[in-house]
């Protein structure tokens, strides 16, 4: 009820729902609790109007502002209204059931704010409409309610609540001439009444569509609200003092009441003989048996507005000028929400409401409830839990701190309002910055599996890990630097995506430790600004928007590659910032026209539902449901939509980059170290200790990981701990029950799992333990990276290693480092394998060196008689028996490593050109060998115990020189050559076809393959491409040139200029230290035997374990 937007409040049917926190403290000014007494609102600003809800009274206001009584007093729940344009708000009603509260006010604005969700959805300018609403009046319950709004033009308009929580609104009509109309009450959904300032009643009995004229002749006194129980009970306050009653059922008509001289601002109805009202003077009215009497309140302040209601579980409130509140009655409705806690274990805890809290009778004696005194204060629990004990609280307002002040914090269990909660979700846990590895830009930041991941500028990759963040790839999937400017996460949290300049699309595997790059789809190389994944890794469908307002989208092969579809552009080509999915049908898109894109088929077609009128560009989207949708705007709003209609949110002013939604909790970031929290009171601003900009955040759902914010110059900001276990695991056993003892040194956190027994020990990153005997295996898990394996007694080829289910060798975790051997020549070394009774390298002076148990020495010079070929390359049967090599002028030639004897197979199909690569298969006399040149000539043979049947040369390629081979079987091997080509052949050579390198532009010196879904190649440029049977990944490993490149399953090495040894691990290719900086041209892993790298001069590197 208001002065102009005086009006009526009708009492809601049913007491439901829940109220939320207090921040300021009513204080009597007057006694006795059956007076009127004035209360503290916290504001001084005009309040125009009151309605009693289902959670007790609200008060709307100019500013936008919204007040809501509390158990402890008043509290504003708004503070801008629903445009948060802070125009103000004139009048107010509630639906049925007390659940909604529905205002109007200057500009148009109307809004809702669900008094139990409290949430806010904004009505505002139905029909075009943007003068100001004088009063409005409601019918139904929330959800389906009818609205009934009048203006200062007298205009009419009526609106009905669909399913999908919009409204249908009818057409604009007026009950009389144009005066204004500042009251409206209707006591059915068709039934109502209007009055306006020229001292006219206007009622309808068709929803508003019709209205008729039923006095007041001879008034003479604008008049200000209207109250009707029925069609034909009803009062009207006006101006001098007066209230006018209609009684039709008694045929006496109307019937004027002098009540004062004081102008009556709003009457209000309870039940057939009650009422209230207020006015000018600071005066009340009691309506009693049918008949109105003033009554001095403690202020002589304008008051405007009345709420009152049946339950008598609240105050009778009055509310008007200067923020003035006046009170009758007690507050004595139960406390809304329930808090549980209850332990596995003792325990004490601290809790802090910003609202009131009683204990309940299961609370035991020693637990206390200190009170708030200041309205800026909390009210205090602490309390004792033993096992199996719990402690029950009641309160409003909201939990702002939880805390276990001693015992084990993990043994707590709560709940709230029947639900299960967390200690991490009540603690306040404050936004700290956390050190960063990086001094570039983040822009992008996820939760997986492994925890929180973070993308940005330069194409950085960064990881948290337990003891910290770590830069896991620099220079993005395509290894040129390009900048990341949005990430996402498959569904089971295992693959991270990201997107950015230039093209770029990555995917890097969490678990694995691999990144793969599916860069420029159909040839698209525009900045893609945003992605959004959907499926489980392996199976996922990615979206990804661009600056140029395309969409496109492609779904993960089952061979590991993608199907793009086309982009298209949804809306008019204004830069996508960011897209979200639902799911596999249902995505959101928002752009930097105020437009967000809907799409419910899976991005074959968006749908424009939004935003109408905005005119700010927006920059993140997230969403929990299709009526939960959050844009977050360029000019620091917020805007959701819940399915029907978009409504503001306020957050501060500095733009808002990003988003991030989970169920009923939410973080958006911004300029100036930006952070708003969306909790049980809506948005909220949080403190950080940071200006810097932020574009990225995350919130953790595990509860074992931070929540995180990223900005510009590497700034990373944590909220919570990182308590999740170690992720990676270790497990040890031996292949034949010996005795082995080792020592492990991680850099990062490490403790036992299942087999660890307590003779092994684990401290500071350390393991030293045992296998064997009856200690069957070991398991530990750990972060970071095995930075050393040792073996300190016993076999090291017995252990049977592996790191996160796959095998590994001590060799691949160990730091043993490389040492130069006596070389038995000063020619160059060329290739190097390993037989069946150690390593073996070839020379350009035609030597084939062995190791021996004393050294290298030169088992034979090719092919003898004088003569010299030189050695270009060498590989070995499977089981070592025999090394093969070949070189210049078709040289060709065996080594039998168990008889010492040379066999001749040079030349072969009278090919003369220099072999560039050998590469071998099977064991010894029943080998496939596979021969390629210079020319890009391929050559296939097959030994048959010393013959070998030559078939036809092939050319896969254009040409060019071919530097590198492999064989995995038989049947299946690849080459690689200078013009960045890789051949396959899955026939024995029969024939080859090209598996990449699409757009490659380096040439290839070196390939290994762990599978046909597992292929290495060197590139001269010092990158290693990966392929996995569908695409190529580059990573750019050296700063100089490989030459070549040898794996034996998941163990790698490659070599090259400068004395340059990279080591593949299980985190990744790694740099050994090497004795001198000189060219090293073959490398062959040793298992039971040394390491071999080979190269100018004849040098000889060697690792042995």
């Amino acid at each position: 009820m208001s002065e102009e937007t005086g009006r009526t409040r009708r009492t809601f049917l049913k007491l439901t729902g829940a109220a939320a926190a207090g921040t300021a403290l009513a204080t009597p000014a007057a006694a006795a609790s059956d007076d009127w007494r004035v209360v503290d609102s916290g504001v001084g600003t005009t309040l125009y109007d009151a309605a009693m809800t289902s959670e007790g009274p609200y008060a709307v206001g100019a500013g936008g502002l919204v007040l809501a009584r509390r158990r402890d007093g008043w509290q504003p729940v708004l503070e801008r209204g629903p445009t948060v344009q802070s125009n103000p708000l004139r009048g107010c009603d509630v639906t049925d059931d007390g659940r909604h509260l529905w205002f109007c006010g200057g500009s148009g604005v109307i809004g809702q704010y669900d008094v139990v969700e409290e949430e806010l959805t904004d009505y505002s300018a139905p029909m075009g409409k943007t003068s100001t609403w004088r009063n409005l009046a409601v019918r139904g319950d929330a959800g389906s309610e009818s609205v009934y709004l009048v203006n200062g033009s007298g205009e009419f308009l009526a609106g009905t609540k669909t399913s999908a929580g919009g409204m249908d609104w009818g057409d604009v009509v007026k009950p009389g001439g144009g005066s204004s109309a500042p009251g409206i009450d209707f006591w059915s959904e068709d039934d109502g009444y209007v009055c306006d300032t020229s001292s006219m009643v206007y009622r309808t009995q068709d929803g508003g569509q019709t209205w008729t004229t039923v006095g007041i002749n001879g008034a003479s006194v604008s008049l200000y609200d209207v109250a009707v129980r029925n069609e034909g009970d009803l009062d009207v306050a006006g101006g001098n003092g007066t209230i006018y009653r209609l009684n039709d059922g008694d045929g006496k008509g109307w019937k004027r009441k002098n009540v004062g001289e004081e102008t009556v601002l709003a009457v209000y109805r309870t039940g057939a003989e009650g009422g209230l009202g207020c006015g000018t003077g600071g005066y009340v009215y009691d309506r009693k048996k049918n008949k109105w009497d003033r009554v001095e309140t403690p202020t002589t302040n304008t008051l405007r507005g009345v709420a009152t209601g049946d339950s008598g579980e609240y105050p009778q409130v009055a509310v008007g000028d200067s923020g003035t509140i006046v009170e009758r009655g007690t507050y004595t409705a139960d406390l809304p929400h329930t808090v549980s806690l209850s332990a596995d274990s003792s325990l004490e805890y601290r809790l802090e409401v910003d609202g009131a809290v009683v204990a309940t009778g299961d609370v035991e004696s020693g637990d206390t409830v200190t009170n708030r005194t200041t309205r800026f204060s909390v009210d205090t629990v602490t309390g004792a839990l033993t096992s199996g004990d719990t402690d029950t609280y009641d309160y409003s307002g909201e939990i702002v701190d939880l805390e276990v002040t001693s015992g084990d914090a993990s043994a707590l269990s709560v709940t709230v309002d029947g639900s299960e909660s967390s200690l991490k979700r009540l603690a306040s846990e404050p936004w700290t910055e956390v050190a960063s590895p990086t001094g570039k830009t983040l822009e992008g930041v996820v939760q997986t599996v492994e925890g929180p991941y973070a993308v940005g500028s330069g194409g950085e990759v960064l990881a948290r890990r337990a003891d910290g963040w770590d830069l896991v790839l620099e220079s993005g999937p395509t290894t040129e630097s390009n900048p990341l400017t949005g990430a996402a996460v498959s569904d089971d949290g295992r693959n991270v995506w990201f997107c950015g300049g230039s093209g770029v699309i990555g995917q890097y595997d969490v678990v694995d430790e691999q990144v793969t790059d599916y860069s420029a789809p159909n040839g698209k190389t525009s900045t893609w600004e945003d992605l959004a994944v959907t499926g489980a890794a392996g199976s996922e469908t990615v979206h990804l928007v661009n600056g140029s307002g395309e969409y496109l989208t492609g779904t993960k092969t089952s061979a590991g590659g993608m199907d793009w579809g086309s982009a298209f552009k949804p809306g008019g080509g204004s830069s996508m910032k960011a897209v979200t999915f639902l799911d596999a049908s249902t995505g959101y898109i928002v752009d930097t026209n105020a437009k967000v894109y809907e799409t419910t088929n899976g991005g074959d077609s968006f749908t424009v539902v939004g935003i109408d009128g905005g005119s700010v560009g927006l920059y993140g989207v997230d969403a929990t449901a299709t009526d939960d949708v959050v844009a977050a705007g360029g000019d620091g709003t917020l805007f959701r939509y819940n399915g029907a209609v978009w409504t503001k949110l306020y957050a501060g002013g500095n733009q808002l980059n990003d988003v991030s939604l989970d169920g009923p909790d939410g973080l958006t970031c911004g300029a100036g170290g930006t952070v708003w929290e969306l909790s049980q009171d809506g948005w909220e601003p949080v403190e950080t200790p940071v200006t810097a900009p932020l574009s990225g955040v995350s919130l953790d759902t595990t509860g074992t990981y931070p929540d995180v914010a990223v900005g510009a110059s590497g700034t990373i900001l944590e909220r919570g701990g990182y308590t999740a276990t170690p992720s990676d695991t270790l497990t040890i056993s031996t292949t034949d029950g010996s005795e082995v003892a080792y020592r492990i040194e991680v850099d990062g956190v490490v403790e036992k799992a299942d087999g660890a027994d307590a003779g092994d020990s684990v401290a500071d990153g350390t393991v030293e333990g045992s296998v064997g005997g009856t200690d069957l295996d070991d398991g530990y898990r750990f972060s970071g990276d095995i930075v050393d394996f040792t073996v300190t007694s016993g076999d090291p080829s017995a252990l049977a290693i592996e790191v996160n289910d796959e095998s590994q060798t001590v060799g691949q975790l160990s730091a043993a480092g490389w040492t130069e051997a006596a070389s038995p020549t000063g020619n160059g070394l060329n290739g190097a394998a390993v037989g069946a009774d150690g390593p073996y390298a070839v020379s350009g002076g035609g030597e084939v060196l062995a190791r021996r148990d004393d050294g290298w020495t030169v088992v034979t010079t090719f092919p003898g008689g004088g003569n010299t070929f030189a050695l270009t390359c060498a590989d070995a049967s499977s089981n070592g028996g025999n090394v093969w090599f070949a070189g210049a002028s078709g040289a060709v030639g065996r080594y039998d490593t168990a008889t010492g004897t040379v066999s001749d197979y040079s030349a072969p199909k009278g090919k003369t050109s220099t072999w560039e690569a050998v590469a071998v298969a099977g064991p010894a006399g029943a080998e496939t060998l596979f021969l390629a040149n210079g020319s890009g000539e391929v050559l296939t043979g097959t030994n048959n115990a010393g013959v070998v049947t030559w078939g036809d040369v092939k050319k896969p390629g254009g040409g060019s020189s071919i530097k590198g081979g492999t064989a995995l079987d038989a049947s299946t091997a690849y080459f690689v050559d200078t013009n960045a080509k890789v051949y396959e052949t899955t026939d024995g050579g029969e024939s080859w076809s090209t598996v990449g390198i699409t757009g490659g532009t380096v040439g290839l010196y070196g390939v290994g393959a762990g599978s046909t879904e597992d292929i290495s190649v060197a590139g001269g440029d010092g990158s290693v491409l990966r392929y996995n049977g569908a695409v190529w990944t580059r990573l750019d490993v050296a700063d100089g040139g490989f030459t070549a490149l040898v794996r034996d399953g998941g163990n790698a090495l490659a070599v090259g200029g400068s004395g340059r040894i990279y080591r593949r691990t299980w985190d990744g290719w790694e740099r050994e230290e090497t004795p001198a900086a000189v060219t090293l041209d073959g490398v062959a892993l040793g298992g039971a035997f040394p390491d071999v790298a080979v190269g100018s001069s004849g040098t000889i590197f060697e690792r042995r374990l």
